[in-house]
């Protein structure tokens, strides 16, 4: 668990929200965001990786490895493209 932020750290974070809120609105918003999802990663890989384990045994190979490899290069990237621009940090087109 992180410590709170310090006078002087808070002191530093406002100045640097004031100072690039003229050229990005959102900017402080997104700075005083508190990370919190980071911690599901770890389990969703291996749910995957059970998952992948689990296919091997019931389903022939080749199928788990098309699966895979769709996941891989169609799913994923595209997950990854709206979740970004969701976020606002990338310029449409």
């Amino acid at each position: 668990m992180s410590e709170p932020l310090t006078h002087h750290e808070r002191v530093v974070l406002d100045r640097l929200a004031a100072h690039e809120s003229a050229a990005d609105p959102g900017f402080a918003r997104r700075l005083r965001r508190r990370p919190g999802r980071g911690a599901a990663v770890p389990w969703l890989v291996g749910a995957a990786l059970a998952a992948v384990g689990v296919a091997l045994l019931l389903v022939p190979g080749l199928w788990v490895l098309a699966a895979v490899a769709t996941l891989v290069l169609v799913v994923v990237p595209s997950v990854l493209v709206a979740w970004a621009l969701r976020q606002g940090d990338l310029p449409p087109g």
